[in-house]
């Protein structure tokens, strides 16, 4: 096939199972940041304000880890080869 020549199948495949990982990766940590900042709000409003500090703790480590794939990817997108 023309195709297997000028194709590197094994590097597709590595592509998307590192797509896949990471867009999960991604998705879980944007995910526990709102659900943090949700429970932060929630227990700020309630008067809890030692476990509503934690909850925004993780809220904050959640988009710090999806801000860091962010720009991982921008680099990687800007280095040149």
């Amino acid at each position: 096939m023309l195709a297997s020549k000028v194709v590197e199948w094994s590097k597709i495949g590595q592509l998307v199972y590192s797509a896949l990982g990471v867009a999960l990766a991604v998705t879980i940590a944007f995910s526990i940041a709102v659900a943090g900042a949700t429970r932060f709000a929630e227990l700020r409003r309630d008067g809890a304000m030692a476990r509503a500090t934690a909850w925004a703790a993780l809220a904050v480590a959640g988009l710090a880890v999806v801000a860091a794939a962010i720009v991982l990817g921008i680099v990687v997108m800007a280095k040149k080869s």
